[in-house]
């Protein structure tokens, strides 16, 4: 109860109060000695005005002064005895009063340093050892918030950071697949490309064997062409020597009835004329031959003449023929040609093609590197992460109904069911 009073006022007051009563009893004592000395002072005076110097009155002298020495002897005592009887207990009292709460204060502070916040601060007084209660259950107060919200943050930063590690990890495996399937397809695209060279290369010297055999089916057209003039030059010649001929036929014919006319009139002359007989059946047995050679000659024209027109058909069906086959392998030559530019074109193509995927593929390579490196970094902060955490829970905190908005916004998060879990995951793959 005393204690309890006590601590209603400050140290510096109890302090102060303690000196002033321990001076108040050093006074009192001094001023009991000093009473008893002065009475004895005032006694020896007045046995000294009296006059007496006798023995019995020495003896009484004696005797009254050792009473006045006796009982301020025993006054000092008394005082001495009440001033030890009032500042032990007071000093004492004070003493429990300071020691007992900076001992509490103390352990408290001894528990907060060892993580323990569930002790209860009780203050009681008004003294500055209560302030300091008062401050130390503030800070535990602040203390265990604070610890409350690095705890709910480390425990979402952990498994936060559990999922990034687990997305880049699935990432980086991707990744990896993803560089294979793209140097795949970078040895296939490099394959089809020399596969486009080449066919590229075949058109061009395919054309180049077109446009040779247009030249050539040109130059046989021509030399067709050439063929049936000449047919028709023969055709033309035969029917001139077809002409001659009948003009030949028509001159044996007179001459045949020239020398009719010349034995009739041989005949006539008799004896004188017998030798224009000969000469003129000479001449008639000539005209004969030459008829009948005329008309050998006319029947081998007419012969040939339909030799040579079946000629001149067949060489102008074969001019015509030749003049397809020289529009058809222009066409060709044209297609071919069309080929090559489009496969050199393709070529090109694939060629730029083929340069991108390779930036890509160095691109997604740099990817996996950095999808590695975030991958590794993840890891790192998971696992200081959990080393936070760790610390973290190493605090005991006292159970409150109250949640902190980090706890608020992290229990969803510990909360989280395994399916979300994997659909996160695949959102990060």
């Amino acid at each position: 109860m005393l204690m309890t009073l006590m601590r209603r006022f400050s140290v510096r007051v109890r302090m102060v109060a303690a000196i002033v009563v321990v001076l108040v009893l050093l006074g009192m004592l001094g001023g009991t000695g000093a009473w008893g000395i002065y009475r004895l002072y005032d006694a020896s005076l007045g046995l000294l005005e009296q006059g007496v110097v006798q023995e019995t009155q020495s003896g009484i002298m004696a005797t009254r002064l050792a009473e006045v020495a006796q009982g301020s002897l025993l006054l000092f005592v008394v005082a001495g005895l009440v001033t030890i009887l009032v500042v032990a207990p007071l000093t004492w009292l004070n003493m429990r009063a300071i020691c007992a709460p900076v001992r509490e204060a103390k352990d408290y502070a001894t528990a907060i340093a060892g993580g323990d916040l569930t002790q209860p601060i009780a203050c009681q007084g008004r003294d500055e050892i209560s302030e300091l209660q008062e401050a130390l259950g503030t800070m535990q107060t602040g203390l265990g918030g604070m610890v409350a919200q690095v705890r709910d943050a480390s425990d979402s930063v952990a498994i936060a950071s559990e999922e990034i590690a687990l997305g880049n990890q699935d990432l980086a495996t991707r990744t990896e697949q993803s560089v294979g399937n793209l140097q795949q397809s970078v040895a296939s695209i490099a394959q089809l490309t020399e596969s486009i060279q080449q066919t590229a290369q075949a058109a061009q010297r395919a054309d180049e064997l077109a446009t040779h055999t247009a030249e050539a089916a040109v130059r046989g057209g021509e030399a067709v062409k050439d063929v049936v003039a000449r047919m028709h030059a023969i055709a033309e010649a035969e029917r001139r020597i077809g002409d001659i001929v009948g003009l030949i036929d028509d001159i044996a014919f007179q001459t045949n009835l020239l020398a009719l006319n010349a034995s009739v009139e041989a005949a006539r002359a008799g004896g004188q004329g017998r030798g224009f007989a000969v000469v003129a059946s000479e001449v008639r047995n000539l005209a004969g031959r030459s008829a009948t050679a005329a008309n050998e000659i006319k029947t081998l024209i007419r012969d040939s003449g339909e030799t040579v027109a079946a000629g001149v058909s067949q060489a102008e069906a074969t001019g015509t023929t030749i003049e397809e086959i020289v529009a058809g392998v222009q066409r060709v030559s044209g297609a071919i040609s069309e080929i090559s530019s489009t496969a050199s074109e393709q070529s090109s193509g694939i060629e730029q093609v083929n340069h991108a995927v390779e930036r890509i593929d160095r691109m997604i390579q740099q990817n996996a590197a950095l999808v590695e490196q975030s991958a590794a970094a993840a890891a790192s902060l998971h696992d200081q992460s959990s080393r936070l955490a760790s610390v973290v829970h190493r605090f005991r905190l006292m159970e409150t109904s109250q949640e902190t908005p980090a706890s608020r916004d992290a229990a969803p998060r510990r909360a989280l069911p395994a399916h979300h879990q994997v659909e996160a995951h695949a959102a990060w793959a």
